[in-house]
């Protein structure tokens, strides 16, 4: 293996002279005229350099990573958290202090080079959470609707282990034909003047992590 080694990097070290040995086989093979030229010997050698030289090409080109130049279309999320914004900035939602959660939904255009994308994996995470006590009480059972309207079916006693963290946004959504991607957003009561930072992140086609962010008031 060492001595298949030596060899290789002799010859890639030493390309004149294996052309130049590579011409001259190629010579002696040819028949003599009778002026002493051998037949062909001009047209033939330079169809030998035209193939070395394309070879050559073929093989510094090969050894390229052919991902390295590759375009990739840019990806885009433009944000729209539904909710009034004041001149700093920062987004205010009114809590429902009649209930324990309050539902808002938080939504966004999802652009591959100014094209809505479908199928576009987008994550979300908020600073805020809350643990459940010993009995969290009546959970309902709902669907949605096409105007993400929520639908009540049934209602059922539940109890939760105590300490259980809960989150106040769903973690991740999905953009639809139109490209637009949604999440449910709920606080509770107790969070009441509280400022709560959302984040929003996706990877784009090589795999590079976007983030954006905003506030929101909980008045």
């Amino acid at each position: 293996m060492n001595s298949l080694r030596r060899n290789l990097v002799c010859r890639k070290a030493n390309p004149q002279r294996n052309l130049g040995n590579r011409l001259k086989r190629i010579s002696e093979d040819q028949p003599i005229r009778n002026n002493g030229k051998r037949k062909g010997e001009k047209g033939l050698l330079k169809k030998r350099i035209v193939k070395t030289l394309i070879a050559s090409l073929f093989l510094i080109v090969g050894c390229s990573n052919p991902l390295s130049d590759q375009y990739f279309e840019p990806i885009t999320v433009e944000l729209n958290p539904r909710l009034e914004v004041d001149d700093n900035g920062f987004y205010h939602l009114p809590l429902d202090m009649s209930s324990w959660q309050t539902l808002h939904r938080f939504s966004g255009m999802v652009y591959e080079s100014d094209i809505p994308k479908e199928v576009q994996k987008v994550y979300w995470d908020a600073s805020h959470y809350w643990f459940i006590g010993d009995t969290l009480g009546y959970a309902y059972k709902r669907g949605i609707t096409d105007d993400f309207e929520y639908v009540y079916y049934d209602s059922t006693a539940i109890t939760w282990f105590e300490g259980f963290e809960v989150p106040t946004i769903n973690c991740c959504s999905y953009s639809n034909a139109e490209g637009e991607v949604n999440t449910m957003f709920a606080p509770i009561r107790t969070m009441k003047s509280d400022t709560v930072t959302v984040w929003m992140y996706f990877y784009n086609n090589i795999a590079e992590i976007h983030v954006d962010s905003f506030k929101v008031i909980l008045k």
